[in-house]
């Protein structure tokens, strides 16, 4: 019974308030992705050996949940959104490397990211699918 509660206030929340919440949560991905290895250390999150890569899956989840959200009532392909999620995961993997800033690349980096986003695509088709039941 809670999840259905969770299910119907999110599928209740406007689509222009998911696309202004995606898009903060994009420049935050964004700056996160591409901020200095020096300013990453300072935040102390990721000591614990491993929980950063469900750092990853977890920002990515929440932002490929929130694209599609944001799009659910457009002819936008949900696998398109997956397409731009996942490729916007790499790509901040190759800005770390070619920016310089003590940042590496990771190809499991980019594993937890494309993790990440299958799984917002999920919980977005069990919003969507206890929605219209």
């Amino acid at each position: 019974m809670r999840l259905q509660c969770i299910i119907d206030w999110l599928s209740a929340i406007q689509t222009t308030s998911y696309k202004y919440v995606a898009m903060l949560w994009t420049g935050l991905t964004l700056y996160l992705s591409v901020a200095s290895a020096d300013s990453m250390r300072e935040l102390d999150i990721w000591s614990i050996v491993g929980i950063d890569k469900v750092g990853h899956a977890g920002f990515y989840a929440v932002f490929a949940f929130l694209w599609m959200m944001a799009s659910r009532n457009h002819k936008t392909s949900k696998h398109y959104i997956m397409i731009l999620t996942i490729g916007f995961g790499i790509l901040m993997e190759i800005a770390q490397y070619s920016m310089r800033v003590g940042r590496a690349f990771e190809v499991y980096d980019i594993l937890a990211n494309v993790t990440g986003c299958i799984i917002g695509y999920w919980l977005f088709s069990a919003v969507m699918k206890n929605t219209y039941q």
